[in-house]
């Protein structure tokens, strides 16, 4: 096989048998071993006991930190007969519309299944393969003829990648009403995503069930609580709420007393529910009788506050607005069905970034012979931006899609809720056509994009790009760059030139060159919130080949020589005090023990820069808003900077500094400038990375230091400030 599997380990069995009703097994398989060519792996010991006789079956699984017990005190042909006779009564029971508990309770069997499960498991590594990850769970399950079915049950830290939930509890009971069922999912204080706590309290009823689902957030503020009754009726299925006044988005809504959602035995949907509050915030579902259709349904929604709704739905993206719309639903015949929506949202935005009025108005058309047709315009601001329209079939058993998409200016500033905090902005505009065919699973794009006013701003790194008016083809899902130019400040152009093929979207690989001369990357006064300012000059010579998982990067960056820069460490003002120790350390040329050992990221990057600073240019480093602490440099050299999974970031090259300053608070001297002289040399051996938001350097400077002759400070104190 590709992957060849070996395996070892020492089993142990006992056992016995009489070969009818009568059996026994205790064993242990230990010292697992499974060997890949890559990678060994070394299960946990198991351990197992059965014991099966007439009138006993008991189990009890052991393997690391999982415990399971089974038993019972009446024989497997005893249990399955049981088991068979309660399916039987409940389906009686569903057919004549009617749930008898205490008929059903009498004939459980006595039954009791336990388990449980820390993180050191199979049971735990197999859900951890699916993308699940927890560190407890437990069940505890019994089910008795005279006590009913009862248990609970919990799971703790439950983490799906994008979702962590502290703890999942679950309580069944059985007491003279009926069957009871609590739930809890709840999100303590010191959870970092959200904090919240979701209840459900469920009983069974004569024709069906009832149940509450109180919500409270981080604040122990009432968001939601909701309340329904279900009822297994002659002609259906049937929901109910109540009572009639109900918390949603931490709203009161008021219903209509003979509310209902009913879903009959001919697979029909009716319904009649208003719900609505004082200020005419509502929702309505309501069915239509229809001589020309089997199905009329409709559903209205007007001035829905969505940001109310994403506080009390945890992990809903961050999403503001007011929906408003309908959605209409017809079934003409058993085969033809229709489904128009025409929504919008108002006033809409997405983490925190406005997005202005969006619409949608489609159309869904299944057809009798498996295919689907949707037609569609997206609107904003009441314009129409983008015309949908498309197919999707079967052939040879595999999903196919054939569709068009016409783009009308559609904006850009749209992509700016999803840059992350606002670091910078886009503006202008989009047009152009694009078809999609081929397989669902990997569909190829053919069309033309082009770009109308299109700029990038960020305005903390005061960086203004401008791209002149240009058209983007697409060729089965390869995309042709053909020399994009973007334009900063000056009149020389950043040029990237190359493809990004998109046919496999796992796997978006590129092939890019990048080009700069003299090219005014910055030029901009200082303000308030700029993270950058003041004057930058690059040459840029580079080029990037790869996936996005597995990329090489290879380039020249120079800074000329009218550079003039000034960069404020906002977020993490430096003292001595705190952390300066960590950003410049002095020493000995010979002292090799600050060598620090990156972890290795998971990461396929590849990445060598080599920098080349001008003599004139100028640095200047604020370390701290109002400019109390500042290193200022003026000076060049010849540096490398590489990145790598295994390796993280590293420069290592010579700086030679024709003068600076440097002003900071030292533990045992006031707030100090120091004066370098000319000409000092700064041997950069690494720059690593740690735990804080910026890098730090670890520069090694000669014995032979010089200061201003009014500041004299002994090599004790240098040694010292190196920690």
């Amino acid at each position: 096989t590709q992957a060849p599997l070996s395996a070892s380990m020492v089993l142990h069995f006992d056992g016995e048998t009489n070969l009818k009703d009568t059996h026994q097994l205790k064993g242990a398989i230990q010292a697992m071993q499974l060997m890949m060519p890559d990678t060994t792996y070394h299960p946990v010991d198991l351990e197992v006991e059965a014991v099966m006789n007439p009138d006993t079956i008991f189990a009890d699984a052991k393997a690391g930190d999982l415990v399971l017990k089974v038993s019972s005190g009446q024989g497997l042909e005893r249990l399955m007969s049981q088991f068979k006779e309660l399916g039987n009564e409940l389906n009686r029971q569903v057919s004549q519309y009617e749930l008898k508990q205490d008929t059903l309770r009498e004939l459980l069997p006595k039954l009791d299944f336990y388990l449980h499960t820390g993180k050191n498991n199979p049971l735990c590594n197999y859900m951890r393969t699916m993308g699940f990850r927890y560190d407890g769970l437990h069940l505890d399950l019994d089910t008795d003829p005279e006590k009913g079915l009862n248990g609970k049950a919990f799971l703790h830290t439950l983490s799906t990648g994008g979702i962590l939930l502290d703890t999942i509890q679950v309580d069944i009971f059985q007491d003279q009403k009926g069957g009871n069922l609590q739930g809890r999912v709840r999100n303590g204080p010191k959870n970092k995503v959200v904090v919240f706590e979701a209840n459900m309290k469920m009983n069974l009823t004569p024709t069906g069930a009832m149940a509450s689902l109180p919500f409270h957030d981080a604040n122990g503020k009432k968001g939601m609580d909701i309340g329904l009754r279900a009822d297994h009726l002659l002609n259906g299925f049937q929901l109910h709420f109540t009572p009639l006044e109900q918390i949603i988005a931490y709203r009161t809504f008021t219903l209509n007393e003979g509310n209902f959602i009913r879903l009959t035995n001919d697979k029909r949907i009716e319904a009649k529910m208003d719900l609505i509050t004082d200020d005419g915030t509502g929702l309505k579902l309501y069915s239509t009788p229809n001589n020309e259709a089997l199905q009329d349904l409709s559903l209205s929604v007007n001035h829905f506050n969505l940001g109310e709704l994403a506080k009390v739905i945890p992990y809903m993206p961050n999403i503001t607005g007011f929906l408003h719309g309908d959605v209409h639903y017809v079934q003409s015949d058993s085969l033809t069905h229709a489904i128009s929506t025409d929504l919008g949202v108002k006033e809409m935005t997405y983490n925190g970034a406005a997005m202005g009025n969006v619409g949608a108005n489609v159309v869904y058309l299944p057809n009798s012979d498996g295919t689907h047709f949707v037609d569609g315009i997206i609107t904003h601001n009441g314009n129409e931006i983008v015309l949908l329209n498309g197919m999707y079939y079967q052939e040879e058993e595999e999903g196919k899609i054939n569709a068009s998409a016409q783009v009308q200016r559609l904006p850009l500033s749209l992509a700016n809720a999803f840059i992350p905090d606002g670091m910078a902005e886009m503006k202008g505009y989009i047009v152009g056509e694009m078809e999609m065919n081929g397989a669902i699973t990997a569909p190829l794009l053919t069309g033309l994009v082009a770009t109308d006013s299109m700029h990038l701003e960020s305005a903390p790194y005061n960086i203004h790009l401008r791209f002149p008016n240009d058209t983007i083809k697409v060729q089965e899902s390869i995309i042709d760059l053909n020399r994009i130019e973007a334009y900063s400040l000056g009149e020389n152009p950043l040029t990237l030139d190359g493809t990004i093929d998109c046919r496999n979207l796992e796997e978006i690989a590129l092939q890019m060159n990048v080009r700069a001369q003299n090219y005014k990357l910055i030029d901009a006064p200082k303000t308030k919130s700029a993270v950058a300012y003041g004057k930058a000059f690059v040459d840029l010579n580079g080029f990037l080949r790869g996936t996005l998982n597995n990329l090489t990067m290879r380039g020249k960056l120079n800074v000329l020589g009218n550079t003039n820069l000034t960069y404020v460490l906002k977020d993490s003002p430096l003292t001595v005090e705190d952390q300066l120790s960590d950003l410049v350390t002095f020493m000995d040329f010979s002292d090799t023990t600050n060598v620090q050992t990156n972890v290795s990221k998971q990461e396929f990057i590849d990445m060598q820069i080599a920098l080349t600073i001008e003599q004139a240019a100028q640095v200047h480093c604020l370390l701290s808003e109002s400019g109390s602490d500042y290193i200022n440099l003026e000076g060049g050299g010849d540096l490398n900077m590489t990145y790598s999974s295994d390796n993280g970031i590293n420069v290592t090259g010579t700086y030679t500094m024709n003068e600076g300053e440097m002003k900071y608070t030292l533990p045992v001297i006031p707030l100090k400038t120091f004066t370098i002289r000319s000409v000092n040399q700064l041997i950069v051996r690494k720059i690593g990375n740690n735990s804080h938001n910026i890098s730090f350097l670890n520069l090694v400077a000669d014995n032979a230091y010089p200061l201003t002759p009014s500041i004299v400070l002994q090599e004790e104190l240098l040694r010292n400030l190196h920690r």
